[in-house]
């Protein structure tokens, strides 16, 4: 049986421009929180292999400069990508969505009223 942190890594997957549109910012929020914040079930910096990763690349959704920051640091250990994903093309998802995040989330909370901009 799968850890339940396990399942949740699977519907990060793929980590494209759009994954805002299907992963919202209060859902990955929430997700974050749930399996992978300091204290939760596996914390993210305990995660091994091509799972961090997209983990990671999943955070650059609400957190695009911590995303960025991880991709871009000094010791990145090239091991922590998967099969499908390169450095830059995570870079350059964190940089993309740093650059859209406030934008969009303002402008898609005018017109949802839901809340949850910065």
């Amino acid at each position: 049986m799968l850890a339940p942190a396990n399942i949740s890594r699977i519907h990060m997957i793929p980590l494209m421009p759009f994954s805002t549109l299907c992963r919202s910012a209060n859902f990955v929020t929430e997700e974050w929180d749930t399996y992978f914040g300091d204290g939760r079930v596996a914390q993210a910096q305990s995660v091994q292999g091509g799972w961090k990763g997209i983990l990671y690349a999943n955070l650059a959704i609400i957190n695009p400069v911590a995303a960025f920051n991880f991709f871009s640091q000094k010791n990145f250990d090239p091991g922590w990508l998967d099969g499908g994903a390169s450095r830059t093309w995570y870079l350059a998802l964190a940089a993309g969505m740093s650059s859209i995040t406030s934008d969009y989330l303002a402008f898609t909370d005018s017109i949802t009223g839901l809340g949850g901009a910065p």
